[in-house]
């Protein structure tokens, strides 16, 4: 089977847009050899969150970085959600992570606990046009996440079987091209 137009259309722009993001990346640290992947990916986030603390909203530098002063949150605790996926995840100065422990957004700054207020978090995430819908959504998530649960495990559970047939067909495809007389 071929791939369609409109697929290979949305494969290239995928491309393009990781190696924009990995050359914006090489301008801001100089060379990738002097980072790490964890730092890699915090930056990638940075990026996104036009260089603020995700839940704080502080400024952060390419120094914060350097210096290992910032951690990757999962949005929706990951022990809760089993989400890894980049639409689930922040950067985040370490205080901050530690604080909020196994809550989201909502419970962490509700509590008080947090730097600023759930008010100003949420202007803040309806502000930023880096996120996307589901990143929105997941940062201004206000149920009960134990009662809710199921629906994020539903979600993920389709997003796997999505990913396994887009697995299984370049399997097939490729197996096709080169005749080789391999069953998936």
């Amino acid at each position: 089977k071929k791939k369609s137009d409109k697929e290979k259309a949305r494969i290239n722009k995928y491309q393009k847009k990781n190696e924009e993001t990995r050359k914006d990346i090489e301008s801001i640290c100089g060379d990738l050899r002097k980072i790490n992947g964890k730092q890699f990916q915090i930056i990638k986030l940075l990026m996104e969150q036009d260089w603020k603390c995700a839940y704080s909203g502080a400024p952060v530098s390419f120094a914060h970085v350097m210096h290992n002063m910032l951690e990757i949150d999962h949005v929706i605790p990951r022990s809760i959600s089993f989400d890894d996926s980049q639409g689930n995840k922040v950067a985040v100065f370490i205080g901050e992570n530690r604080t909020k422990g196994q809550r989201t957004p909502f419970q962490y700054l509700k509590s008080g606990e947090g730097k600023i207020s759930y008010e100003l978090f949420k202007k803040m995430v309806g502000d930023n046009k880096n996120y996307s819908r589901k990143k929105k959504e997941m940062l201004c998530y206000e149920g009960d996440i134990q009662k809710d649960i199921w629906g994020f495990i539903g979600r993920n559970l389709v997003d796997t079987r999505y990913a396994s047939k887009k697995v299984l067909n370049l399997l097939q495809e490729y197996f096709e091209v080169n005749e080789l007389k391999t069953e998936v």
